[in-house]
C-alpha cells in the first residue's frame, strides 16, 4: 500500500524515500535532451529523452521550447521513464503536444492512453497554455496525470474550452496535491464541475484561478469575466481551505454551494459583481472570516435571512 507517514513514502509497506530529506538541485539544459525532427519538418522537434550521462542526476527538469535553434513541438509522454530524481517538472510556453508510441494501442478503444504515470519525485509540475489537451481525451480518459507524490500544480487552460458541466473524471490521480493553480481564458470559463478533475482531492487545500484580464474581449450584456462555483463543498474536496479568484469579473455562487466544507477564510475579489445564492455557507464550521475588498456589489435577490 502506497502512502504517506512522517514525510516519508511508502510502497509495498517498504520505505522508498523521504521527500524531506535535503537534495543538491541539479537543473536540466537544453542540451542534455535527445530529439527526432517531427515528420515532414526540418524546423520542427519531438523531445523523445533525456541523455544517459544526466538523466539519473537531474532534480529539475525544464522542457524548453527551442533547443539548437529548432522548435520543439512534442515532449514523449515517456520522458520521466529514467528520470528517477525529478522534483520539479516544467514545460515551457511554445510546447504543444505530449506525443505517444501510436503502435501503442489501447485494445479497447484503439488509440493511445496518455498517462504521465512515471516520476515518483516530483512535487511541482507546469504545463503551459500552449500545450493542447484534447477536451475529447480528457472526457474519455485518454489522457491522465498519475503522480502520486505531486504536491502542487500549475496548469493553463487559456486555450481550451471548458463547458459550463466538465466531465474530466480522473483527469488527476494526484493523492497527494495540496494546491492547483489554473490559468483560464477570460472568455470561455466556467468553474462549475470542477470537482470531476480530481480522481482524490482529500488533501487539496488550495485552488487559486487566475487569467489575463487583458485578453477579455467585451460583448453584449457581458462587461467581466465570469466565473461560476457550485462544487466548494464538494465530498471530494473535504480538506479545501482556501480559494482565490481574480479581480474584476462576475462571480456566481450557487445556493448550498459552500455546505459543509472546510473553507476557513473567503474574499470577495476588489470590483467585483457578485451574484449569490441562499444558504452558500451553510454548515462551514471552520469559515472565521469573510473579507469584502472595495467595489464588491451584489445581487441579493436569492439570499436567505
Amino acid at each position: 500500500i502506497a502512502g504517506f507517514e512522517g514525510g516519508k513514502y511508502y510502497d509495498q509497506d517498504e520505505e522508498v524515500f523521504d521527500l524531506n530529506a535535503p537534495y543538491e538541485p541539479v537543473y536540466s539544459k537544453p542540451e542534455d535532451f535527445e530529439y527526432i525532427f517531427i515528420e515532414g519538418s526540418s524546423t520542427e522537434i519531438d523531445v523523445v529523452g533525456i541523455k544517459d550521462n544526466v538523466e539519473s542526476m537531474i532534480t529539475e527538469l525544464t522542457i524548453p521550447a527551442v533547443i539548437d535553434g529548432y522548435t520543439v513541438k512534442s515532449v514523449s509522454i515517456g520522458i520521466l521513464n529514467y528520470a528517477k530524481e525529478v522534483r520539479t517538472f516544467v514545460i515551457e510556453d511554445g510546447v504543444q503536444e505530449f506525443s505517444t508510441d501510436l503502435a501503442d494501442r489501447d485494445r479497447d478503444y484503439g488509440y493511445p492512453k496518455l498517462l504521465l504515470d512515471d516520476g515518483e519525485k516530483i512535487t511541482k509540475m507546469y504545463i503551459p497554455k500552449t500545450l493542447v489537451i484534447d477536451k475529447e481525451d480528457l472526457g474519455d480518459r485518454r489522457f491522465s496525470i498519475c503522480l502520486e507524490n505531486l504536491q502542487e500544480l500549475s496548469i493553463d487552460f487559456t486555450n481550451i474550452y471548458l463547458s459550463s458541466d466538465w466531465s474530466y473524471e480522473r483527469f488527476l490521480q494526484t493523492p497527494n496535491l495540496r494546491k492547483i493553480t489554473i490559468r483560464m481564458n477570460p472568455n470561455s470559463y466556467n468553474c462549475k464541475g470542477i470537482d470531476t478533475l480530481f480522481d482524490d482531492a482529500n488533501l487539496l487545500e488550495e485552488i487559486d484561478f487566475v487569467f489575463n484580464e487583458e485578453e477579455f474581449i467585451p460583448s453584449e450584456g457581458q462587461t467581466k469575466p465570469y466565473l461560476s462555483f457550485n462544487w466548494l463543498g464538494d465530498e471530494n474536496l473535504k480538506n479545501l481551505k482556501k480559494i482565490t479568484y481574480p479581480e474584476n469579473c462576475i462571480l456566481s455562487i450557487e445556493s448550498l454551494a459552500a455546505e459543509n466544507s472546510s473553507i476557513e477564510s473567503f474574499t470577495f475579489t476588489k470590483n467585483t459583481y457578485v451574484y449569490l445564492g441562499s444558504e452558500v455557507f451553510k454548515n462551514c464550521n471552520n469559515l472565521s472570516e469573510i473579507i469584502f475588498d472595495e467595489g464588491c456589489e451584489f445581487d441579493t435577490r436569492n439570499l436567505s435571512e
